[in-house]
């Protein structure tokens, strides 16, 4: 796809050599191949937009193309697959207003009426097109117990021809038993340099001031990124500022508007439910990380690092605050992740977040 800024690859676009980082992964995957030596379920983790399904799709690449997936490859295998119509790949995610991954349609005449996919005539035959089929499950901590109990009898006794990948960013949340039986495969963020390497790639012409900006707060991730690409980072941070602000001045009276506010900015970057509750929360971490760093560095030091907000809007606020309020704001804020794949009103755990921020600040 395109974007405002340059060529940017979707997922199923990428092989091995497009994909920028992550070369431990990429040697293992590749020898691991030559070898005949791949497992059939792997278990790719890391943090969020750092590449996992990218990484999954390169792969299924690599195995079913017959030279091996070389960049801009124009195989029918690469074609079809990067352009989403390779009939031996399944990508399954979670559904429904719970989010999550049942067992509907993995078995023959299971909920078939409710119109689900069926998977199980997916797993039941052999590749029509390529050398191996692959079954990506996405967000694979969603499974529910039923379907876990399924894929754990799977993995054990795979069809020869399926190739099983789990992808996700919270792998403690995964059946233990399934775990095990998976070799784990690490995605890391990218470092400082891989990162300015891929903002090259992607938003060539962007300022200077507005890509050391986004390096900072994508931490490492290309999909945060991507994300912030197509939104106003600095504005964006003006608006945390607003409320943040509002919120330690006015306390829990505030709350509630601030939270509703807080809300509108994971609204305007669209997607689900879940990714504006995250986008909200990264935005809020960032906020909180820079908080601390103004009231340990000079004000000079300082907006060099902001690069856009001045450094009297985050004084006026770490005046206020106590560095151990501060770093208590950060943990209560990160912890509030755990509710971002089970609750779907953002405005409540926004609520929650800044009820336990405001003790925290307090407590000084």
């Amino acid at each position: 796809m395109t974007s405002r800024f340059g060529q940017v690859r979707s997922a199923q676009q990428h092989v091995f050599e497009t994909l920028i980082g992550h070369d431990s992964a990429k040697i293992y995957l590749r020898n691991a191949v030559e070898m005949s030596a791949l497992p059939h379920a792997l278990l790719i983790h890391g943090p969020q937009g750092v590449g996992k399904l990218s990484l999954a799709y390169a792969l299924a690449k690599y195995i079913n193309c017959a030279s091996q997936a070389p960049t801009n490859c124009s195989c029918s295998v690469c074609r079809k697959i990067a352009s989403d119509a390779f009939a031996d790949i399944l990508i399954v995610e979670p559904r429904g207003a719970a989010g999550q991954i049942t067992l509907a349609g993995w078995k023959a005449g299971r909920d078939e009426s409710d119109g689900d996919p069926a998977y199980y005539r997916f797993i039941d035959t052999a590749p029509l097109e390529g050398v191996r089929k692959v079954l990506i499950i996405r967000q694979a901590e969603r499974m529910n117990l039923a379907l876990a109990n399924f894929l754990l009898k799977l993995i054990e006794e795979p069809p020869s021809y399926l190739q099983i990948i789990l992808i996700t960013d919270r792998p403690g949340e995964i059946l233990p038993t399934i775990r095990s039986r998976c070799a784990p495969v690490k995605l890391c963020p990218l470092n400082g340099a891989e990162m300015t390497q891929f903002v090259s790639a992607v938003a060539p012409d962007l300022a200077e001031r507005n890509r050391a900006l986004l390096l900072r707060l994508s931490a490492g991730s290309p999909g945060r990124l991507l994300e912030m690409l197509s939104t106003d980072p600095a504005k964006e941070q003006d608006a945390v500022a607003k409320e943040m602000n509002l919120f330690l001045e006015n306390g829990f009276p505030a709350l509630f508007r601030v939270a509703r506010n807080l809300a509108g900015i994971g609204e305007q970057r669209g997607g689900g439910s879940a990714d504006a509750l995250t986008h909200t929360l990264n935005a809020m971490l960032a906020w909180f990380r820079d908080a601390m760093l103004a009231k340990v560095v000079c004000p000079t030091a300082f907006q060099r690092l902001s690069l856009h907000i001045e450094a009297d809007t985050f004084g006026r606020f770490a005046s206020g605050t106590s560095l151990e309020g501060l770093a208590e704001a950060f943990l209560a804020t990160q912890q509030m992740a755990e509710y971002v794949p089970r609750q779907t009103d953002r405005q409540y755990v926004l609520e929650l977040a800044l009820s336990r921020i405001g003790r925290a600040l307090r407590a000084r």
